[in-house]
């Protein structure tokens, strides 16, 4: 007998404080738009003629300016002029003026086997070509637009708002009312 009560009991009290949904349609007092903003980068191509150094086949030399001052290039050419001029700056000077020599000889080596192999050949000489050159740069552009609206509405003598994606269709708002009873016991 117990065993049966129990889900009697509590059938009994979920029907007991059950809760109604009614219906009731509400008038609209106002709607305002909600505004968003958006950042758009737009490219913007410009193109112009320059003139631009091109080898004799005419194809265009790169280049190589990124705002860092550019390094000697490290050849054969530079190793063996620094490591001649060394030891013949070592052959002059005594105490600490040999080594001021030494030091003296292995930079010019250096600078002077560097040049070794940047003979001017005609064949490797670049030449100068007007060609159309295009950048690119971006515009950016802030659009507005309507992202939500907030509908205010007056029931039973308060005021009240709410958020819609969509603006009403009607002057009026529906509403879904929960109201609960309960019975006394």
């Amino acid at each position: 007998m117990k065993k049966t009560f129990i889900p009697v009991a509590i059938v009994a009290s979920i029907v007991a404080s059950s809760a109604v949904a009614e219906m009731v349609e509400v008038p609209i007092s106002a709607v305002t738009p909600n505004y968003s903003s958006m950042e758009t980068r737009v490219p913007v191509q410009s193109c112009n003629k320059q003139l631009v150094p091109v080898n004799n086949n005419g194809s265009r030399i790169p280049f190589r300016n990124n705002g860092v001052a550019q390094l000697p290039e490290l050849s054969v050419g530079n190793l063996l002029g620094g490591a001649v001029g060394g030891l013949l700056g070592n052959q002059f000077g005594g105490g600490k003026g040999k080594m001021a020599m030494t030091g003296a000889g292995a930079v010019v080596g250096w600078a002077l086997g560097g040049n070794i192999n940047k003979t001017p050949n005609r064949y490797q000489q670049h030449r100068y070509q007007q060609q159309t050159v295009c950048t690119t740069s971006y515009r950016i552009e802030h659009k507005q637009f309507i992202s939500s609206y907030t509908v205010h509405y007056d029931f039973n003598g308060v005021r009240y708002r709410t958020r819609t994606i969509i603006p009403p269709r009607s002057n009026t708002l529906k509403l879904m009312i929960n109201t609960s009873h309960t019975v006394q016991k």
